[in-house]
């Protein structure tokens, strides 16, 4: 565990020190810990593979391509590591290709984060939020009509979420705000702590 930690900070450091890590064959062993059965283990593997695809699209295609999103779910119900598998989605959802988006989505990648909205700090919800508008703003683009993964989150009762999120007078607040008026048409909210109406700024008119 303490040698795999020492590479997660390994991996935050340069481009340069990172793609030497992955040449000399670093990175299958770190993806077979974190396919490997000791938890713990795995949830620091998580680590290295969270820092790791903040640098080249190259890192995160071969993570994507090892089938190592399916054990997300698994950390993720054991509580454990989970502030890195909500950092290592938001990294491939924001800068990932259709290719990796499409893989998060197969292996249920974004359901275990939605369960997180809320459960930890300000930093986990902003990662889940912007993975969530990374999802969202890809349905928009490859599909017509009705969002697909809209519908597919508010399964897990995403807007609620989200409304606990908007009310809560946080720093997330606001992305929260901007994700019900984008993609739930709750675009009209009265704060707790005013009695001002406010809508989102950045709103734009949707009969424009």
């Amino acid at each position: 565990e303490a040698c795999l930690h020492f590479l997660g900070n390994l991996f935050a450091g340069s481009s340069t020190q990172k793609k030497a890590a992955v040449d000399t064959i670093v990175l299958p062993d770190v993806l077979r810990l974190a396919n490997a059965g000791k938890l713990k283990v795995a949830a620091e593997a998580f680590f290295v593979l969270a820092n790791m695809t903040s640098g080249s699209r190259q890192h995160t295609d071969a993570i994507v391509k090892s089938g190592v999103l399916r054990r997300m779910a698994v950390l993720c119900n054991a509580k454990l590591g989970q502030r890195d598998v909500c950092r290592l989605v938001q990294h491939i959802a924001v800068a990932g290709s259709e290719e990796h988006i499409r893989a998060l989505v197969s292996e249920g990648c974004f359901q275990p984060l939605v369960r997180l909205l809320g459960v930890h700090d300000v930093p986990e919800d902003q990662s889940i939020l912007e993975s969530l508008n990374s999802l969202f703003a890809f349905g928009v683009s490859t599909t017509r009509g009705e969002n697909p993964y809209v519908a597919l989150l508010e399964q897990e009762h995403l807007s609620e979420k989200l409304m606990e999120l908007r009310d809560m007078q946080k720093p997330t607040s606001a992305t929260a705000r901007q994700l019900l008026c984008d993609y739930f048409d709750v675009c009209h909210w009265v704060p707790l702590w005013t009695e001002t109406v406010m809508e989102p700024a950045t709103k734009q008119a949707k009969t424009s």
